[in-house]
């Protein structure tokens, strides 16, 4: 072996006899560490020098489920990684897999056979934290990062603890403990975390981020910081730290850079200690307009129409953490303006909105939904927001204010638009009382959206389903692979799948005589609705969501005819709408640039003349170089957008005989592609394209993107 590394130049002769006398572990690290030799040509030299693969981690797909085929001690012990299971073998990552006797003990311990496979000492370091979070010693070291931006606020005000509360408040004023705080804090703003989960357990103590939903260990700390950790939490949230018996709620504050956070802190007694939990309200949240939120032209147009009525009920529907609330302040963002009152009574008060009244819940006090709603008709409101319904009195009395000169909005637990009526009725309300009062009913649900730095296309779908759901085969499905950008989960950020519901007068005459709420969907539908499944297969359609993060979140409806081509060619029906009003001026004053579109896929060809058409353009089309060539002999148009791969002549070949003729040399060029690897940008930029979008298509930065490059070429011309 050593003779082999010598022979391929990769390590010097007194770089081999310093390690030779070391076992295959220790002679990789040191190679590595301490002789800079490059890991990755030094691991793959050695997986074909032994015949053995090897495996790249930062390709293959990150499984947190794997977390329970080998025990965080032993994987951490050995430096294995689970990869995946095949024939009752487990197959793992390791960075000798020539140890027979770490195999054997490894074999041994989880009492199943196992394969090994090659990975560099580094990628294997990274997967284990991402699979199974990070250690103590670790946890602090990270977060020693974290600490530079942070400074945590309490809120005004002490109160004095009793005495057997002086060891508690001794041990959460420790430095370290201050400091591992304040990091979990700030690396949890810095990760966009929703809420942070700090459970105790029979041996350590476990943190976990929401993140998009999702809840994700990231640290495991020894269980001796539990008591001082919970302790710490409680004095910044001015909470008695003595009382650990009974559940306590309290607030405060997190300041990193210029930014301020509110966080709400909860805690509970369990069996192994105090259990924390910190939402972390982000107040650029709730600045959110109502058209970044995911709704398609048509239910955007009439969310607005119907928040601007003088009077009448909007509800907002779906299950907790469902993004209800963040739908409701972006319809209070779109209404607030100084001739108008607005007023709301929340349980509690999550964000403080400038220009807004608003009560908090107090039921100790008397102050319930039902009776704040009573007392605000008095303060010659315009709009109101009720938090929640949550019983009859407060549904009459909403009800009533909405049928007297107030718009009203509100938040209900159901999982349909339609379904919502049903609930209503079950309250205790009469169709009637509905009919007359309620505007419109939006339905919606949280889809985590793919990561745009590990988009790949996902080849899972089966040709059953494409007909199934009459699934053009030129749409080409995407997921996210996983990378440190997502931290593996191959998804950043979420966006709404939503269901609205209009009650039109015959949709109000169904609700008097007690139409069944399959009855009520199928009208809707009729009349131009979308289901949330509908909604959200034209998200995964347009590339934004994986099939399997749509389908996990809206099972499959088992009654319904769901037509994938009819619901694309609406969604760009209404985007043509959009597109003619917001251009028109643009329209008048542009002359009629030719665009030739050269692509072997019909679909493509057709969605692009769509979008350049009715942008104002004049589009050519050809199917391949060849046929870009024989167009380019009878006409010149002022800009070419071509693909990368096609049959006979593909786009880079075409890009070079462009731009080495003198007669094309000065035409713009953009490359329209599915590849999203930074080499194949850079192969088509470096080629002679002026710009490079990706598919799928996104119709506004389309139109946008040609005229930006049109718009560069006449200043250069000039």
């Amino acid at each position: 072996m050593g003779n082999h590394l010598v022979g391929q130049g990769l390590i010097t002769v007194e770089q081999w006899e310093k390690v030779r006398g070391l076992n295959g572990r220790a002679m990789i690290q040191t190679l590595v560490q301490d002789q800079k030799v490059p890991e990755r040509d030094l691991v793959t030299k050695l997986a074909s020098f032994y015949h053995v693969p090897f495996i790249d981690l930062e390709r293959f797909p990150v499984r947190a489920e794997m977390a329970e085929q080998v025990p965080q001690k032993a994987a951490m012990k050995y430096k294995i990684v689970p990869l995946q299971e095949h024939n009752g073998q487990l197959l793992v990552a390791m960075i000798d897999p020539l140890d027979l006797k770490a195999v054997d003990e490894i074999r041994f311990t989880l009492n199943r056979p196992i394969k090994g496979v090659f990975a560099t000492p580094s990628a294997i370091q990274k997967r284990l934290e991402a699979i199974y979070g990070s250690s103590a010693d670790d946890a602090m070291a990270g977060l020693s990062e974290s600490l530079e931006d942070a400074e945590v606020r309490e809120d005004d005000g002490s109160e004095e603890q009793e005495e057997d509360a002086e060891s508690l408040a001794r041990a959460a004023s420790d430095s370290p403990v201050i400091k591992m705080v304040n990091g979990i804090l700030a690396e949890a703003i810095k990760k966009g975390v929703s809420d942070i989960h700090i459970e105790p357990t029979e041996t350590q103590l476990v943190v976990r981020y929401r993140i998009d939903g999702k809840l994700r260990p990231i640290f495991k700390l020894q269980k001796q910081y539990s008591k001082p950790v919970a302790s710490r939490i409680k004095i910044i949230s001015n909470l008695d730290i003595s009382n650990t018996r009974t559940p306590q709620d309290g607030r405060t504050k997190l300041k990193v850079g210029q930014k301020s956070f509110d966080m709400r802190v909860s805690t509970l007694p369990t069996y192994f200690g105090e259990k924390v939990v910190i939402r972390i309200l982000d107040k650029g949240a709730i600045n959110l307009g109502l058209e970044v939120l995911g709704f398609n032209k048509g239910e955007l147009d009439l969310m607005q129409k119907c928040a601007g009525y003088p009077q009448g009920m909007i509800l907002v529907t779906g299950p907790t953490g469902s993004g209800k609330t963040t739908t409701l302040y972006s319809v209070l963002n779109y209404l607030n303006s100084e001739d108008t009152n607005i007023i709301t009574v929340e349980d509690p008060v999550e964000f403080q909105i400038k220009g807004i009244n608003q009560v908090p819940i107090n039921p100790a006090a008397g102050m319930t939904f039902a009776a704040a709603l009573k007392s605000i008709l008095r303060q010659d409101p315009n709009v109101i927001m009720v938090g929640e319904i949550r019983d009859l009195e407060t549904a009459e009395t909403a009800m009533h204010a909405s049928q007297t000169g107030h718009m009203v909005l509100s938040t209900l637990h159901t999982n349909g638009a339609a379904e919502t009526i049903g609930r209503l009725v079950e309250m205790g309300l009469e169709p009637y009382q509905i009919s007359s009062s309620l505007t419109m009913v939006e339905a919606q649900r949280l889809l985590r959206k793919i990561c745009p730095n590990c988009k790949v296309p996902d080849d899972s779908l089966t040709p059953q389903l494409r007909q199934k759901y009459n699934i053009p085969e030129e749409i080409v499905f995407y997921h996210g692979k996983g990378c440190d950008t997502c931290g593996g989960s191959g998804n950043k950020g979420r966006i709404g799948a939503y269901e609205v519901l209009f009650l039109n007068d015959a949709i109000k005459e169904m609700i008097s005589r007690r139409a069944t709420e399959l009855e009520l969907r199928d009208t809707g539908r009729d009349q131009g609705m979308m289901t949330m499944f509908e909604d959200g297969l034209v998200k995964v359609m347009r590339g934004l969501v994986s099939w399997g993060e749509f389908i996990d979140v809206l099972p499959e409806p088992t009654d319904l005819e769901i037509d994938g081509s009819y619901l694309m060619k609406a969604y760009l029906q209404a985007y043509e709408k959009r597109v003619d009003v917001r251009y028109s001026e643009q329209n008048q004053e542009r002359e009629n640039n030719l665009i030739l579109v050269v692509d072997d896929s019909a679909t493509i060809r057709n969605l692009v003349r769509f979008i350049l058409t009715n942008d104002g353009f004049e589009v050519l089309e050809a199917e391949d170089g060849q046929a870009a060539l024989q167009v380019l002999r009878k006409q010149r148009p002022d800009l070419i957008m071509t693909d990368r791969e096609m049959p006979k002549m593909d786009g880079l070949e075409l890009i070079k005989k462009l731009r080495s003729s003198a007669s094309t040399a000065d035409i713009p060029i953009i490359m329209l592609t599915s590849r999203r690897e930074e080499d194949s940008e850079v192969e088509g930029l470096s080629a002679g394209a002026d710009d490079y979008i990706g598919k799928p298509i996104e119709p506004a930065k389309l139109a946008a993107r040609v005229r930006k490059v049109l718009k560069l070429y006449k200043r250069m011309q000039a």
